[in-house]
């Protein structure tokens, strides 16, 4: 570790040519040095929540079925967590644990909360679709600090209102909301459903590490989650595949696989920073905020788009949002 003391013992010169690069240099080392291993796992979840949005981009471009793709992702997250602890995780023994029934539950929202997902970004597109899941903090928020009694402060919430403005902002496209008034009307409750749905999830595995029910991110309880999840959809694939309603490719298993690795990783290492002792009203409104800015820089600097004005103002929002919520412990 670079000791912050050891780097501020011989400033430079002022006068020096090397002065400010020096200085500069010295500023982002003493940053570094005081960044902990849980900042660390926080930003290599970001980064695996980004590369799933840039695995999901791309499969429209290869035309892969998504369904059959997410079956093959739950199976290949199954297999990664088996191999990360060394041998298969679950047993007879595994129901007995407390956090079984709801890995159950979750392994069900799972594979339904993705059909009802994928329903609403067919009625209203994926600008609203993204807010309502994205909005779900508020929910998980909001139980947090009521039946948690996590602290709250002026700071905090100005955090929390900044992630809300930047959600909303950064997904609204320049020609702003198309919203077809007669398919709002026919099918609104897919908005609400995906807006529950994603906070239930949220709010569970949050509910089940806090409560030790999962001690130090049990990787079984992960495995069985995802395993629930495989089982339910291989079920529905296999039908659709004897029904002829799908067709058995090989793209969407290597689709799947490829989705697999990094959701695993999006789920375990969540539970590692919960058990850690971050707070749900904390680690929820940064990570959301965070994914959206990574999306956000990605789609600049690798799909080379372009950011509107409101969309910069929400991405300065973000900003505030994580800069907020992490002074309110200070």
């Amino acid at each position: 570790m670079i000791n912050s003391q050891n780097i501020k013992e011989v400033p430079p010169q002022a006068t020096s040519f090397f002065y400010v690069p020096t200085l500069a240099i010295r500023s982002i080392l003493i940053y570094w040095s005081q960044i902990t291993p849980m900042i660390f796992l926080l930003l290599v979840l970001v980064v695996f929540n980004v590369l799933l949005l840039i695995i999901f981009r791309l499969y429209k471009s290869y035309k892969v079925d998504t369904f059959q793709a997410i079956v093959f992702n739950y199976l290949t997250c199954v297999t990664v967590g088996s191999i990360v602890l060394g041998k298969f995780p679950l047993s007879l023994a595994s129901i007995d644990e407390k956090w079984f029934p709801y890995s159950i539950f979750l392994g069900i929202l799972f594979i339904s909360g993705f059909n009802i997902l994928a329903k609403t970004v067919q009625s209203f597109g994926v600008t609203l679709s993204a807010i309502a899941q994205k909005m779900s903090l508020i929910l998980t928020v909001g139980f947090t600090i009521l039946f948690f009694n996590e602290g709250v402060n002026f700071l905090k919430i100005i955090g929390i209102l900044s992630a809300v403005l930047a959600i909303i902002l950064i997904n609204v496209p320049e020609k702003g909301l198309d919203i077809d008034h007669t398919k709002f009307k026919k099918f609104w409750y897919l908005l609400i459903l995906t807006f529950v749905l994603s906070g239930i999830i949220d709010l569970t595995i949050f509910y089940v590490e806090a409560m030790d029910y999962s001690s130090s991110a049990d990787i079984g309880f992960v495995v069985a989650l995802f395993g629930m999840a495989a089982l339910l959809g291989s079920v529905v694939m296999i039908i659709s595949w004897i029904t002829g309603k799908m067709q058995f490719q090989w793209k969407n298993v290597v689709a799947g696989i490829a989705l697999g690795i990094p959701n695993f990783f999006t789920i375990y290492l969540l539970l590692k920073l919960i058990d850690a002792g971050w707070e749900g009203s904390k680690i929820f409104p940064i990570l959301n905020v965070s994914i959206i800015l990574g999306s956000a820089i990605l789609g600049l600097t690798l799909f080379k788009e372009k950011l509107s004005r409101l969309q910069w103002i929400g991405f300065l929002c973000g900003l505030a949002c994580i800069i907020f919520i992490a002074l309110s412990n200070q």
